[in-house]
């Protein structure tokens, strides 16, 4: 008897040791090398410090919490008493997770998603977070540098407010939301295209900004973009129209020299709605699928122009600002009837070819030249600019 209760006791002492050592926070050993982590030039601020360093573990790299979100417009809330992380990112979507524990969520648009990463921990007393699960889930693309061991953050969105509103554009998605006062999240609509556009011509596009969200009537949203890259020095506008149909959604992608790029501007007429592209006019239906399309070489076979680029449409008239061979690659101003394709160099009817080669229109002859801008189009009547530099000025 006296064997049992001994044999009991030592038992419950057993198991009270294993209770206790379950209760204990755990704490990870990490490999002691530092791996810096730096930020790609999509990044205003300089790429060439640290942002911070990771440590290895288990194969994959963590990070300080503090590290990541202050570059990537997130906030975070740390709770001691339940171990627990919850970081709000800048479109409004909210990631949690907690110390030691394997599972995350993830919540946007009012859908929460079931995640499972490399379990955040403890190390030397600081709490680390697996850099690649949260980076990403934090709109950054992961570089891993194996040969000097370095991790590279590279920014895929752009974050602005406007008029008390904050505007976020997913460029690996194509997708715009909106996050209104009081943290109410929308979706403004998706180009999924814009994706592959953004990785193939943006290169080291580093400062890209909202200028504007322009909500319609007819439930249609136009989004402008603007960035430019380090080298060599461009200018990029992007314009999206977003509807409810993802599929009819477009965007039209501008480039120049800094400050230069044009975007052309589109129309709505009653209830067609004209959307300049890269090589034509969209006339669209409310839904945004297109009516009717005008290819700009249809309507400017006769004419002597070339890399020409659209600048206005009121649904009659289209006009291109265009280089023509007659002037040795000078500027020229077209004027298209996109119904009749009846085309008109303006430059031409403004000006005789002797008025021309005095005000510099003839770039091989008159240092500077000269070149005709649009201004405005108001109750029929088209506004020009002209600029010019006479030959003896």
């Amino acid at each position: 008897m006296l064997k049992k209760e001994k044999k009991n006791r030592l038992s419950a002492i057993l198991a009270m040791a294993l209770l206790l050592c379950l209760a204990v926070q755990p704490v990870w050993a990490a490999d002691q090398t530092e791996y810096p982590i730096r930020i790609d030039s999509s990044f205003v601020w300089s790429y060439d410090d640290p942002l911070g360093y990771g440590r290895a573990v288990d194969g994959s790299v963590f990070v300080p919490l503090r590290v990541l979100f202050e570059k990537m417009s997130a906030t975070v809330d740390w709770q001691e008493s339940t171990r627990s992380i919850t970081i709000k990112r800048c479109d409004g979507a909210v990631l949690q997770m907690g110390i030691g524990q394997s599972d995350a969520q993830i919540t946007r648009l009012g859908q929460t998603t079931e995640l499972t990463m490399p379990a955040p921990r403890l190390i030397d007393g600081v709490t680390y977070i697996p850099l690649r699960f949260v980076a990403e889930n934090l709109l950054c693309e992961v570089i891993w540098d194996n040969t000097d061991k370095t991790v590279t953050l590279r920014k895929n969105f752009v974050n602005t407010a406007i008029d008390g509103k904050s505007y976020t554009v997913d460029f690996a998605t194509g997708e715009v939301t909106e996050l209104a006062a009081g943290g109410v999240m929308r979706s403004l609509g998706q180009v999924p295209e814009l994706a592959d556009t953004y990785k193939a011509k943006c290169g080291w596009v580093y400062d890209w900004g909202i200028r504007d969200v322009n909500e319609l009537a007819d439930g249609r949203v136009i989004v402008d973009i603007s960035g430019g890259p380090m080298d060599p020095p461009v200018s990029h506008e992007i314009r999206l129209l977003l509807t409810d149909k993802v599929q009819n959604n477009r965007y039209i992608w501008g480039t120049g020299a800094p400050g230069t790029a044009i975007l052309p501007d589109y129309y709505i007429d009653g209830t067609d709605f004209w959307w300049p592209e890269e090589d034509a006019v969209y006339k669209l239906d409310t839904d945004g699928a297109v009516l009717t399309e005008y290819k700009y070489a249809d309507m400017l076979v006769n004419a002597e122009v070339s890399d020409y680029y659209f600048c206005f449409t009121d649904g009659e008239y289209m006009l291109l600002n265009s280089s023509s061979p007659a002037r040795n690659g000078g500027s020229t101003m077209i004027l298209v009837n996109i119904r009749t394709k009846e085309a008109v160099d303006l430059v031409d009817e403004l000006l005789s070819k002797e008025e021309q080669k005095q005000r510099g229109f003839l770039y091989s002859t008159v240092e500077g030249g000269g070149f005709l801008g649009f201004e405005k189009a108001e109750d029929g009547v088209l506004y020009l600019t002209c600029h010019y530099f006479a030959a003896d000025l």
